[in-house]
C-alpha cells in the first residue's frame, strides 16, 4: 500500500449532500506525488444514515482510501480527536463537511509542513458564505472567493505570507497541523461543545511549540458555505440547553487565557442575554438567563477542570502509539 501523506479529516452530521460534494472536489485537488486519505466521524442519528452512504463516498473520493465511522457522541471535538485517532498520515488536515476548496488547497498545505520540520501547523484564508436554502454546486464558485463572502477573523492579520498567526488562531475548517503536535496538547478540548475550539487548540500547541511555528498562507483559502441544516457543531437559535454549551464553551476559553474576571462576566451578558435576539423576544429571557446561569455554575463548580488545558484527552498511551493507526480499516 503507498504511504498515505495527508489524513483529511472531517467531522460530519446529516449533511451528506454538501459532504459528497466537498470530498468530490478535495479528490480533484490531490497529485500523484501526495497521497491522501478522508477519514469521516459521523455524528447522524443512526436511523438518518444512508445505507450505503460508505460507498458513496468511495465513489466520491475516487482512488483515495476513505476511513468511514459512525458515533453516537455529538461532539464536534470528539469527533475531531476520533479522526486523530483512525488517521493514518503524520499530516491532518481539519476541514468541515461544507467547503470549497480553493486551487492548490492541499499541495499548499502539504508543502509547507512536509518541507518545514519546524512549523507544526499551516492555515489559510477562510471565507464565510451563509447559504439560505438547498446548495446549487452548479453555481457556487472559488475563483472570486471575496464575492459574496466575510474572511474569518483570524485570516485579517495579513495579505502576505505570515510566521506566527498575529491572533494565534487556527482557522478550523481549514487547518493542517502535525498528528504528534495535536497528541503531545492533549487533542481537542471536549469540554468546548462548540465555538473556541480552534482557539484553545491553538493557544496550546502555540505554549509548547511556540507562535513561530504557525504559518497563514493568504494563497490557500476555502469558501465555508455554512449551510443551514444539519453540522458537526451545535445551532445557538433559542434552545436552553444548547444555548448553554456555546456560552460554556465560550467562558472556559475566556476563563483559562484571558484571565479577566470582571471582564468575562459582562461579556457574557452580552454573548447570552443581553445578545439582541434575546432581549428582543419575551419568550427567550427565562431561556436565556437560565442557560447563562446554568454556564456559569458548571464553570465555577469544575473550575479546576476548566483552568487546566492540559487534561489531555489523547495521550499515546491511549492511542497505543503517538502516530498510529485506529481499528478503522
Amino acid at each position: 500500500m503507498n504511504e498515505i501523506h495527508l489524513s483529511c479529516c472531517i467531522p460530519t452530521s446529516g449533511r451528506y449532500e454538501t459532504l459528497l460534494e466537498t470530498i468530490r472536489l478535495l479528490a480533484t485537488l490531490a497529485t500523484p506525488s501526495i497521497q491522501i486519505e478522508f477519514v469521516v466521524v459521523d455524528q447522524t442519528d443512526l436511523e438518518q444514515v444512508p445505507p450505503d452512504i460508505e460507498t458513496r463516498l468511495r465513489d466520491k473520493a475516487d482512488s483515495h482510501s476513505v476511513c468511514y465511522e459512525h458515533t453516537v457522541v455529538k461532539n464536534a471535538n470528539a469527533a475531531r480527536n476520533r479522526c486523530v485517532q483512525l488517521s493514518k498520515a503524520e499530516l491532518l488536515v481539519f476541514l468541515d463537511d461544507d467547503i470549497l476548496p480553493g486551487p492548490g488547497l492541499l499541495e499548499c498545505l502539504h508543502k509547507h509542513l512536509s518541507k518545514n520540520p519546524a512549523l507544526v501547523a499551516a492555515t489559510g484564508q477562510c471565507y464565510h458564505r451563509d447559504v439560505k436554502k438547498d446548495v446549487d454546486w452548479q453555481t457556487l464558485t472559488v475563483s472570486q472567493p471575496e464575492q459574496g463572502t466575510t474572511p474569518h477573523f483570524s485570516a485579517l492579520s495579513s495579505t502576505q505570507l505570515e510566521y506566527g498567526l498575529k491572533n494565534h488562531v487556527l482557522v478550523g475548517a481549514c487547518m493542517a497541523v502535525r498528528k504528534s503536535a495535536v497528541i503531545a496538547v492533549g487533542g481537542f478540548d471536549e469540554q468546548l461543545k462548540s465555538y473556541c475550539d480552534e482557539g484553545d487548540l491553538s493557544k496550546r500547541l502555540e505554549r509548547v511549540f511556540g507562535k513561530e511555528t504557525f504559518i497563514f498562507d493568504p494563497a490557500v483559502y476555502i469558501v465555508h458555505l455554512r449551510t443551514p441544516s444539519g453540522g458537526h457543531k451545535i445551532n445557538m437559535k433559542g434552545h436552553g440547553k444548547k444555548e448553554k454549551d456555546i456560552i460554556t464553551s465560550i467562558l472556559l476559553y475566556m476563563l483559562r487565557y484571558e484571565g479577566r474576571l470582571i471582564y468575562t462576566f459582562f461579556r457574557s451578558l452580552r454573548i447570552g442575554p443581553l445578545r439582541k435576539e434575546n432581549v428582543t423576544d419575551p419568550r427567550k429571557w427565562f431561556m436565556a438567563i437560565g442557560a447563562w446561569a446554568g454556564a456559569w455554575s458548571f464553570c465555577l463548580k469544575n473550575l479546576n477542570r476548566v483552568m487546566s488545558p492540559f487534561s489531555a484527552t489523547l495521550t499515546p498511551e491511549k492511542l497505543g502509539l503517538a502516530v498510529g493507526r485506529g481499528d478503522c480499516s
